[in-house]
């Protein structure tokens, strides 16, 4: 099973995603819709999640839910609470802050990139569907925004430029040890001549 490791700004980068659809309905037609209900419910997951249980909140580095497999429920998952009225005030104001600080960037983002946009849009009338790198490379040739790596992928190509640089180290160290075995030979019977 693999577990994916995110950063506070990851996270914040999915909300603005998650988000941008109901930026984009408000910025370009003055209305919103029930379109993006999936989404908002997403990033509130994801924004209650970094409040209760990831500590990426100003309430501090404390986890106030976990989820946790319940035995009779088969593979339900149940929310575990351990906090007071106060505190549950509490954690509802920093998801708001997080929603709202991440919905106000992505409607920036919509009002700056407004060609980007609108050739995304034209893009899914025509083809309904993009892949990642279709998007990627649309977003590539149409704004200033680059796609760089996640953390993720950094933290393991600079891992493994590590491995490489120490592997080229080690393989220089061994040929100075290399020697040749006729040299070796000529080296010791001159320096410790051998009598017979």
């Amino acid at each position: 099973e693999r577990t994916l490791v995110y950063t506070k700004e990851e996270l914040e980068e999915q909300i603005i995603t998650l988000l941008s659809g109901r930026a984009s309905e408000q910025h370009y037609l003055n209305e919103i819709s029930t379109g993006a209900s999936d989404d908002l419910k997403r990033a509130t997951k994801i924004a209650r999640s970094m409040v209760t249980e990831y500590g990426m909140s100003s309430l501090g580095p404390m986890q106030f839910e976990h989820r946790s497999e319940s035995v009779f429920l088969g593979r339900d998952y149940n929310q575990t609470k351990n906090f007071s009225d106060q505190v549950a005030l509490l954690i509802d104001q920093e998801v708001k802050k997080i929603i709202d600080e991440c919905f106000k960037r992505a409607q920036e983002i919509v009002s700056k990139e407004k060609k980007l946009v609108e050739v995304l849009a034209n893009r899914l009338i025509t083809n309904e569907t993009l892949t990642k790198e279709e998007i990627e490379q649309l977003v590539e040739e149409n704004s200033d925004y680059k796609i760089l790596e996640t953390n993720l992928n950094k933290i393991l190509n600079k891992g493994k430029a590590q491995l490489e640089t120490e592997r080229l180290k080690k393989e220089e160290e061994n040929k100075e040890t290399e020697f040749d075995k006729d040299e070796f030979i000529s080296f010791f019977t001159v320096c410790y001549p051998v009598r017979i």
